[in-house]
């Protein structure tokens, strides 16, 4: 079932790309390029913009931690044991990480990644919960989720975009197709682009936190401490003092927490195995 939903997310703006070439190859002209430019050419701009900006206010507005506070050895350490490149740490704004929904902490950054701790992670988490929170963090670079995320759903967005504008080319000079099939490959192209923001990009944020989690748990030895620590963030007042955010952080930490334990025994199970055979 993964790997049908995977092969989907694949393939469906691939098609509409396909389809979107194929009206720029059989009714393309000079003026029809100019116009896909046009239409296209401010959609990259100001996702590369954007992208940048945010980038940019993470740290602007987040405080580093000197390089002598003791969380930075412990995170190179664990960088090293997961082969991912050193992190910069910092101190997250408050406001950012609610208006980003971020539990604790969060990673930015494609080429070169940053974690961001909230005052309550570096406060009320002992050294071991926050390890077990950096490793997690650390598997989402690990795993290139930012990356992942960024390019499924801008192929979508664009994809879908392109398609439904793309609609009107064959009759922009004189009529080649029925209005029916105008509105068909028009109303085709909004499948892909509702699609990346309701099912699409929630689906890629579930499955790389629990890749994440599984990541951890195999380099920690254990859950337990990163199920301890999820606890105690999800209590903590940035959390709790938004209702609904508590609601669905406290309905997620359940999934997870489950999946977790099921790791950690099975990791337990195997090591038992493996010292009976040794």
């Amino acid at each position: 079932m993964k790997n049908q939903v995977l092969c989907g997310i694949v393939a469906v703006p691939l098609a509409a790309f396909g389809l979107c070439g194929y009206i720029l190859w059989r009714w393309g002209s000079a003026d029809v390029y100019v116009v896909a430019l046009a239409l296209d050419a401010p959609l990259v701009f100001g996702t590369v913009l954007r992208l940048w900006s945010d980038s940019k206010s993470w740290h602007q507005r987040s405080t580093p931690i000197p390089r002598e506070d003791p969380l930075y050895p412990r995170t190179i350490e664990l960088a090293m044991k997961m082969g991912v490149p050193q992190h910069d740490l910092y101190a997250a704004d408050p406001t950012l990480m609610a208006k980003r929904r971020a539990v604790g902490a969060i990673t930015t950054g494609i080429r070169r990644h940053t974690v961001l701790f909230s005052d309550y992670f570096l406060k009320a988490l002992t050294q071991e919960e926050q390890d077990a929170i950096i490793a997690h963090e650390l598997a989402h670079t690990k795993q290139s989720h930012a990356l992942r995320s960024v390019i499924a759903s801008f192929s979508f967005y664009f994809a879908g975009w392109n398609l439904f504008f793309f609609a009107a080319i064959p009759n922009l000079q004189t009529p080649n197709l029925p209005d029916s099939w105008v509105s068909g490959i028009a109303g085709a192209g909004l499948i892909p682009f509702v699609a990346g923001i309701t099912m699409v990009r929630p689906y890629i944020a579930t499955k790389s936190q629990t890749e994440a989690d599984e990541i951890a748990v195999n380099v920690l030895g254990s859950g337990d401490f990163l199920i301890s620590g999820m606890k105690k963030l999800i209590e903590s007042p940035e959390i709790k003092s938004d209702q609904k955010k508590y609601r669905i952080a406290r309905q997620s930490l359940y999934g997870r927490m489950v999946r977790i334990q099921t790791l950690s025994r099975s990791l337990a199970s195997r090591n038992i195995s493996q010292k009976n055979t040794a």
